[in-house]
């Protein structure tokens, strides 16, 4: 009686103790529709989950996150150039692993970080923004995200308006405003508000403000990284933080407004167009800038 009543508990914590589900990859087969909640849309014969690997493979491949769908989850993703990842209005993807964007990433709602990742490849990431009747903001939200280009290609480029809530490490492109081809057929892309970055960033990359919109960097500023706020009036970069920099920046237009304490070792360049007379550095009264203060800066002192 004994040995039978021994074998039944180690059956019973062989069952209780079974190894976890095994993670799949997924690549992305369109069938009938491009959602992604469609399992038939997947080799891996279901919806991914949230240990699973996302693969667009094909530059024909766009697939939709719907807003008439539900939130999805992976722990990472890759696009080939030409394919695209879609997060609609209210719908999050939320990712835990370093991903690849040689495609677009087209943002209405979130993608959401579950850890510090890497961003990598020569794609786009697009986020939108509507003020008006039936406002949202997309938003990349989570702890911290690095962005890096890939050698050799085009440079990773986050497009738009909309919110980085994470701490943000740019060795890439941030770029307020809409020069995305994707964004000149369908769907209509929203830009209608600031592309704001709300926690602390550095970097080696670049930052720049276009086609009539603002950059708000909320939090403190380091890095070498380079700002360019372009050919168009409308153009702003403000700087609400304190800002120590080793990078150059170059207004053509607009403004670049600073309202805390600022200083880097590179050089200004105000105004190197026709449309040069709208170019214009603003301080806060009582802060300073100073530009070209090499070897280094002391800011917030």
């Amino acid at each position: 009686m004994k040995a039978a009543i021994s074998i039944i508990l180690i059956a019973m914590a062989l069952v209780g103790f079974g190894s976890p589900a095994h993670a799949s990859e997924c690549v992305f087969e369109e069938t009938t529709n491009n959602f992604y909640d469609n399992l038939n849309n997947w080799s891996c014969s279901k919806v991914p989950e949230s240990g699973d690997t996302v693969i667009l493979d094909d530059s024909d491949d766009e697939c939709v996150v719907r807003a008439a769908g539900s939130d999805q989850a992976c722990i990472s993703f890759s696009l080939v150039p030409g394919a695209i990842l879609t997060i609609e209005t209210g719908r999050t993807l939320t990712i835990t692993g370093n991903c690849v964007v040689d495609g677009t990433v087209n943002m209405q709602g979130t993608l959401s970080l579950g850890s510090s990742l890497t961003i990598s490849g020569d794609g786009t990431i697009i986020l939108q923004q509507k003020t008006g009747t039936g406002a949202y903001t997309s938003r990349i939200t989570g702890s911290t995200l690095t962005l890096s280009d890939d050698t050799g290609g085009s440079v990773l480029t986050a497009v738009g308006t909309g919110e980085i809530e994470n701490v943000l490490v740019n060795n890439a492109r941030i770029l307020a405003g809409h020069e995305t081809s994707y964004c000149d057929g369908s769907p209509t892309c929203d830009f209608d508000g600031i592309f704001e970055l709300e926690a602390a960033v550095s970097g080696s990359g670049k930052f720049e403000a276009a086609d009539g919109e603002e950059l708000e960097l909320q939090s403190t500023v380091v890095g070498s990284a380079d700002w360019e706020i372009g050919d168009n009036s409308a153009n702003q970069i403000t700087l609400l933080g304190i800002a120590c920099l080793n990078g150059d920046f170059l207004i053509l237009n607009g403004r670049l407004e600073i309202q805390e304490d600022f200083c880097t070792c590179g050089d200004l360049d105000l105004g190197d167009t026709g449309s040069s007379d709208s170019a214009e550095v603003a301080v806060l009264a009582g802060m300073t800038a100073t530009f070209g203060a090499c070897p280094g800066c002391a800011c917030g002192g």
